[in-house]
């Protein structure tokens, strides 16, 4: 017999994400962290912390950068701060120095990754035949799959 209330818990539990926003708080002392290796260097400043791309790093695992600008734009409306357009976050998420923690790979694992193009709808099929239509209806996924404990690891769809 299935406990459905300890099923749908779980299922809650895996949407659980715990954010600690005090970076925010301490905005400048963080801005002025992230600017000291760039003292000696000539050319402008960092506007924004790095403490702002760890979390737009984190975001963009889950939703792409466009999205992650319209999160913190969000965020902004509660907690009053300066929001970097999409480009900012990329190329200053591009530049983070990010590590995995080895003692959670000591085990190592196997990742299968596959990745496919999914047709959402047959709908306007003649439209696109007589060439009025040129939009496909198809979502591009990528899966990531862990084959030893059969789960998967990470997705995204574009």
């Amino acid at each position: 017999m299935r406990d459905w209330r300890k099923v749908n818990d779980n299922l809650v539990k895996r949407g659980f994400i715990l954010l600690d926003f005090s970076f925010l708080d301490r905005w400048d002392e963080e801005l002025a962290l992230t600017n000291k290796p760039k003292a000696s260097v000539k050319g402008p400043k960092f506007k924004y912390p790095n403490a702002l791309f760890y979390l737009a790093a984190f975001l963009n695992t889950l939703i792409g950068f466009r999205q992650v600008e319209g999160v913190l734009q969000g965020l902004s409306k509660l907690r009053k701060f300066r929001v970097p357009d999409y480009t900012t976050i990329f190329r200053r998420v591009r530049r983070l120095k990010l590590k995995l923690n080895a003692s959670k790979l000591k085990d190592g694992f196997i990742v299968a990754i596959d990745s496919s193009g999914i047709k959402v709808t047959n709908r306007g099929e003649w439209l696109r035949k007589v060439g009025k239509k040129k939009r496909r209806g198809w979502i591009k996924m990528h899966v990531a799959v862990d084959v030893r404990k059969k789960e998967i690891a990470c997705s995204k769809s574009y």
